[in-house]
Formats: C-alpha cells, sequence, structure tokens
C-alpha cells in the first residue's frame, strides 16, 4: 500500500482542458453562398459565385444550434442584401421563395422583420457609384437583375422603398409564401402588421398576394369537388340522366354476362351436354317410345349446339337448328352429262 501511495504521488496532475468555446450567430455555414449573402454583397460578386457552383443556390445550411437550416435566400433578405441579390437568388431559386427553415420562417417573414433594420442606403450607395464607374458591372446588372428591381443608373432606394421592392417581388414571384405561417402561427402579413416594419403599400401588396393565393385555392377545391363530364352521377333526378344510367347499367350487366361466357372452357361444355343427354333420356321415361327419345336426344344435341356457337365470341344473333342427314348426290349417267 505504501509503495501504491508513493507511485500515485511521483504522478504528475493532468493539466486541464479549456472548456469548449460557444458558437456564436454568425459561425460560418456549410454554404459559401450563404456566408458572402451576410455581408450585403452587390450583385457582380453573387453573380460570379453562382456562375462557379450555381448548385449553391440551392444548398440548404446544416441543422445546428446556429444555423437553421437556410437558404441562401434566406440569409439574404435576413442581413438586409441589395434587392438585385435578393431578386436574383429568387429567379435562380424559385423553390426557395416558399420554403421553410427550422422555426418555419419563409424568406418573406425574415424580409418584414429584419431586411429594414439591416439594410444600409450608404453602402448600397458605394455599390452604386462602383456599377456606374465600371461598364462590366453595369453590363451584369442590366443583364441578370430584374426590372422591378433594377433603380435607375446612380439611383439610390431608401430603406422604405427598398423593403417595398423586396416584398413587392417576393410577393408576385410566388404568392402562397404569404399565407404560409411559421411555428408561432404567424404569416409574413400578421407578423408585418404586428411590428409595423414595413410601408403601407408593402402591407396592401401582401393583402392582395393572399386573396390571389385563397382564390386560386378556392378554384382547385371546386375542380376537385366538380364530377367530370364523362361521370354518371346514381343520385340525378333528371330523365335524361336517368336514362343515361340505366343504358349504362345494362351495357355492364351485358359485359359480364359475355366475359362469363367467354371463361367456358370446352370441359365445361362437353359436361353441360352431358348432363343435357342425360337428363333428355331420364325425362323419356322407361314407358316411352323410342321415338320420343330420339325427339329429346336430337333437341338436346341442337341445344347444345346453338349454345356453343354463342360462347365463340360473335355477337351475330344464331337461330336453333337441328342435324338433319344429307341427301345422296344422284350418280347416274345422266347427271354427270347434264
Amino acid at each position: 500500500e505504501e509503495e501504491v501511495g508513493e507511485a500515485a504521488q511521483e504522478q504528475p496532475p493532468r493539466p486541464r482542458q479549456p472548456p469548449r468555446r460557444r458558437r456564436s450567430s454568425m459561425s460560418r455555414p456549410s454554404n459559401m453562398l450563404s456566408w458572402a449573402c451576410k455581408f450585403h454583397p452587390p450583385l457582380d460578386v453573387i453573380v460570379s459565385l453562382c456562375q462557379l457552383h450555381f448548385h449553391a443556390v440551392g444548398i440548404r445550411e446544416e441543422a445546428t444550434d446556429a444555423l437553421l437550416r437556410r437558404y441562401p435566400i434566406h440569409v439574404a433578405c435576413r442581413s438586409g442584401a441589395s434587392p438585385t441579390v435578393v431578386a436574383y437568388l429568387a429567379r435562380c431559386h424559385p423553390l426557395g421563395v416558399c420554403a421553410q427553415d427550422v422555426n418555419g420562417k419563409t424568406p418573406l417573414h425574415l424580409a418584414t422583420e429584419y431586411y429594414g433594420k439591416h439594410y444600409d442606403p450608404l453602402l448600397e450607395k458605394q455599390h452604386v457609384l462602383a456599377a456606374s464607374s465600371s461598364s462590366s458591372i453595369t453590363k451584369t446588372m442590366k443583364a441578370t437583375a430584374d426590372p422591378a428591381v433594377l433603380p435607375k443608373t446612380g439611383e439610390v432606394w431608401s430603406t422604405e422603398e427598398a423593403v417595398y421592392r423586396v416584398v413587392s417581388f417576393l410577393c408576385h414571384l410566388k404568392p402562397c409564401a404569404v399565407n404560409l405561417e411559421d411555428n408561432s402561427d404567424r404569416t409574413a402579413l400578421e407578423l408585418a402588421i404586428e411590428l409595423e416594419t414595413c410601408p403601407f403599400k408593402a402591407v396592401k401588396k401582401m393583402q392582395k398576394a393572399s386573396e390571389k393565393d385563397w382564390k386560386r385555392r378556392r378554384e382547385e377545391k371546386k375542380k376537385q369537388m366538380s364530377p367530370s363530364p364523362t361521370s354518371l352521377s346514381t343520385d340525378a333526378t333528371t330523365p335524361q340522366s336517368l336514362d343515361a344510367f340505366m343504358k349504362q347499367h345494362v351495357e355492364n350487366e351485358r359485359n359480364q354476362l359475355e366475359e362469363q361466357l367467354r371463361r367456358l372452357t370446352t370441359q365445361d361444355l362437353a359436361n353441360w351436354q352431358k348432363q343435357m343427354l342425360l337428363a333428355a333420356a331420364a325425362g323419356g321415361g322407361e314407358g316411352a317410345s323410342d321415338e320420343e327419345k330420339q325427339q329429346n336426344t336430337a333437341s338436346s344435341v341442337s341445344t347444345t349446339t346453338a349454345f356453343h356457337s354463342t360462347t365463340s365470341g360473335d355477337r351475330k344473333q344464331h337461330h336453333l337448328f337441328t342435324r338433319s342427314p344429307r341427301k345422296k348426290k344422284s350418280t347416274t349417267r345422266a347427271a354427270h352429262a347434264a
């Protein structure tokens, strides 16, 4: 025990590990395009990144404590990027306009809540001056930017005008995004009215988009509920519909009987013929004469032959017939001469 205690005393103490640092809200996302959208980039930078990695527009962030599975358009609306950048990302990936992050927020939610707070008109003015001085950047903006969010040469929009341009463009592109609710059961329109972060004309634009989306939904529901013109309603009370229903019913019954007749095999027909012959022989009785037995047998054979002709698939009308002996041809010399 003394040796074990001395060995334990000789061991040096273990160094204490530093505590793990908590990831900040500005942690680097897995998508470089989303990372660039955090810092109010000009349009030519976003266009260059999309040309190098076009698939990055449709890549979400990983779901962690700081990252909320957002597309680049979510990050652009949240960070107050240029309206031309938001419109370009929306055109490249329209499905991202209606996509919801972990909190259930769409880009329209984030634009109504945060865009006016983080939009910087001074930084936007610097981008406009750089674009006006460079002909290549001006050509890129005219070729890629949407006309609804493209300002005039040298023009810088105010915060309210920029918010209105972004909101109106998203509502025009995807009206269904207005009626989507987040985890707090609030739509983008309710959020804008509650927080008062959007101008009045932007709220009016969202109201019109909401009405348009609900109208589209009602029309789709009516189309699903209304019967097709080819279908027949059994509860119809008009004479035309009743006549059509009865005709369809008779046609279905006829088709079912024909299908049952087609399924009868040759063995089934032979068994049925045998049963008919036995029934005809038994019906004559012991006291019946030979002529009556022959007549019963001939009638059963004729009925069997007629039934067999109807099962061949031909829908023409068949007549019952009996077998009659063939007449012998005359072989006289006079007949040959004639």
